[in-house]
């Protein structure tokens, strides 16, 4: 996909990334730049599974976002999971009725439940990054 087709999170979640990466900012400055770049303002409340497919998307992109810098930049591994950890102790995502965001399948919950982050990724998680990095091929 080009970058003049992508949605404008994309954009924003990519420069987050980055600057992260590039040492311009911390995990732990990263964390809700990130968070704010990725959900609307205001999360809107999740009626059925098109709302909230419409809703989590954007974090699911994020995460692929991040597990794909690490193929260019695998020295960043822990960059990347500093960031993780810090954006799980990020406030609860508020949808605009003030229940917490969450997730239905399988179930969990905006920011707190991504150390539980392998069940929501599925086959990028369980993919080239579940191998330790000696057995990764570089083709």
């Amino acid at each position: 996909m080009l970058d003049d087709e992508r949605p404008i999170e994309w954009q924003y979640q990519e420069a987050v990334i980055r600057e992260l990466l590039d040492g311009h900012l911390t995990a732990k400055t990263a964390a809700p730049k990130l968070a704010a770049v990725t959900l609307p303002d205001p999360v809107p409340d999740i009626d059925n599974e098109d709302d909230e497919e419409e809703v989590l998307v954007n974090i699911e992109r994020m995460f692929n976002m991040m597990l794909r810098s690490l193929e260019t930049r695998p020295e960043c591994v822990h960059i990347i999971f500093d960031l993780i950890i810090c954006m799980s102790q990020l406030p609860p995502a508020l949808t605009t009725s003030g229940q917490q965001l969450c997730g239905t399948d399988p179930p969990r919950r905006v920011w707190e439940d991504l150390p539980h982050l392998g069940r929501s990724l599925g086959a990028e998680w369980s993919g080239l990054f579940a191998m330790p990095c000696c057995e990764r091929r570089v083709y």
